[in-house]
Order: structure tokens, then sequence, then C-alpha cells
């Protein structure tokens, strides 16, 4: 939001140029003119704005079409958040998309009443639960709104897909993680790995609030496709070795250094022999691509030889196969849905 107003070519809107109006403001290259009462009321962020004091001489913010106040936003979205105050019927009925709309610049701009009411407005209204999680994180909404949404996402059987983990952000798709890991320790031993029938709501909710502590209060970032495949990858790996290591801690911070302007890295499988001792320790091994070399060819060595290897000990088990296979299926089934 700038104070004034862009000396450039102005049309005036067709809606809201009120008759009596002493705020000027604008939004693309359109020209409004409204009440100045409406906003210093509701908001003390445009209290604080209009009410600074000006040079002798100088005409006060948003008095004048010259001295406008700018409004980083388009004149699609100011047309509906000014409906809140000059609808001129007696419905609020409005398409959830403009609620949404009406929801965002009530929380950026500070209209706390505008903003309740469009929460109530959209809690009456069928939202996609995974674009009413990122629409309450895009308005910084207090945990209260977002627990119950990431309860829900826990309770559901299906996982996050990569798309929506995209849409989420990094840091809620590792809290959803971590909490469905959590809550699915005792689960039974069907495909789906569905939420156990003894886990009552609450827990689900104290679950995620133990998780929220230590998540900083920062921007959710999203993160490429390619960086979801290797969330994939390290999420289900340990689970086809036959070990669990609550890994969610350790992807964050496997993503987080990684070098997205530099080379393509990729995360090197570690094996079972790799795994450290320490079930608690969370750490991730990665290794830079290397461009292949011309392999040497050697005699095989003779059976009974230092050299030679138990074909017993070389292959996996015939569960191992099995698993590492459904693996595979899974992780192109999930890339195959996330293109659609």
């Amino acid at each position: 939001m700038s104070d004034y107003g862009s000396r450039l070519r102005l049309e005036k809107s067709e809606k809201y140029m009120i008759t009596g109006g002493d705020l000027h403001l604008t939004a693309g290259n359109t020209l409004y003119r409204v009440h100045r009462y409406f906003f210093e009321r509701e908001s003390p962020k445009f209290k604080e704005i209009l009410g600074k004091p000006t040079s002798p001489g100088q005409p006060k913010p948003g008095s004048t079409p010259t001295s406008a106040i700018l409004l980083e936003v388009t004149s699609e979205e100011l047309d509906k958040f000014l409906w809140v105050f000059y609808n001129p019927t007696f419905s609020w009925d409005a398409p959830v998309e403009d609620w949404a709309s009406i929801l965002y610049l009530a929380s950026l701009w500070r209209f706390p009443h505008v903003k309740a009411h469009a929460l109530r407005e959209l809690e009456q209204m069928t939202m996609p639960l995974i674009d009413k999680i990122a629409l309450f994180q895009k308005c910084s909404l207090d945990e209260e709104y977002l627990v119950p949404l990431y309860g829900a996402l826990c309770a559901r059987d299906a996982p996050l897909s990569i798309a929506e983990s995209e849409k989420l952000g990094v840091q809620t798709a590792v809290i959803v993680f971590q909490a469905r890991e959590a809550l699915r320790a005792h689960s039974s031993e069907r495909g789906k790995s569905p939420l156990p029938e003894e886990v009552e709501d609450d827990e689900i909710v104290d679950t995620i609030r133990d998780i929220l502590k230590g998540v900083p209060h920062s921007n959710r970032k999203s993160i490429s496709l390619s960086g979801w495949v290797e969330i994939f990858l390290y999420q289900h790996e340990p689970t086809i070795n036959g070990i669990f290591r609550g890994q969610a801690a350790a992807y964050e911070e496997a993503l987080a250094s990684r070098d997205v302007h530099g080379r393509t890295r990729r995360a090197r499988r570690i094996t079972r022999e790799e795994f450290p001792s320490d079930p608690g320790m969370e750490t991730i091994t990665e290794k830079e691509t290397e461009p292949p070399t011309t392999p040497k060819i050697t005699e095989p060595p003779e059976p009974g030889s230092e050299n030679s290897v138990d074909d017993s000990e070389a292959k996996p088990s015939p569960g191992t196969q099995g698993r590492r296979r459904s693996f595979r299926k899974s992780l192109l089934k999930s890339l195959r849905i996330s293109k659609k």
C-alpha cells in the first residue's frame, strides 16, 4: 500500500465514484471515491495512514485524486471488498471466491469486523479442504482455525498428494506427515493405514498442537515437483527396508539444505547397513550426481574364494522384493495423479 496515488491517467470506477465521498483510492488504473468514515472506523491501519500530518499547502492523503492512496490490488478485488460497505441489497449472497478475496483483504488491511463476517460466511459454504487451508494460511489466521483443518487431513484415509503438498507448502506438509505417522503408530495392517478406531478427535488436535510448538511462525514455502519426489522416496524407502525412523524432521532439514540454484542433486539411497544404530538419529546423506565412468571388466571370482559373494546375502528376500515393487507402483501412481 502506498500513501500517494500515481499521476498516470486513471479511469473512474463505474460502481464506486460515490457522491459525497471524501477518500480517493486507486487500484490498477482505476480511481475510486468512497467514504473515509468506513475506513477510519473499521481499520487501525487506514486510520494511521489517513491521520498522517502533511506539509503546509499539501493535501491530506486520499483527500484529492492527485493524493489518492494506491492499493496494490486489482480493481476486481477492490470492487468485491467495497461491496461489503455498499451492498445495494439486504442479502449477503456471494460466491465463495468473492468471500475468499474479501477475507484476504480484510486480513491484509486489518478490518477485524469484516474479517470475522467473511469467516462466518465461508463457514456456511462448501470449500475444498486443501483450498481452505491454503486460504487461511495466506490470511495468517490463528491456530484455532487451522488446527481443526489439519486434523481433518490427518483423519482421512488418503495421504497428501504431491500437488496438495505443493499447494500447502513444505512446513504444513511436514506437520501433516508427522501427525499422521504419530496417530497411526498402532494402526491396523491394512494397506491404507487408517486411523485407529480408538483415536479421538481431541487426541488428533493435541498431537497437531504439540508438533506446531516446534514450527516457527514464518512464511510457508512451496517446493518443486522434483523436491517432493525426493520427499516421497525418503518417506517410503525406510519402510521398504523394514525400518521406521520418524523421518519428517530429517527430510525437512534435507530439503532446506538443497542448493536449488546449483547443480542437480540426487538423494542417495541408504542401505540397511548404513542406517545409524540409534533409531532416534534422523539424518540423510546426499551425494552429488557424478558423470558415469566406463566400467571395468573383471573376471568373476571363483566360488569359495575370498571375493566371492553368497547369493543368499546379495539378493533381497522375496518379501523385500514385493515391497519394493509395491512402492514403485505407488510412486508412479502418485506422479500420474499429480500430472492430471
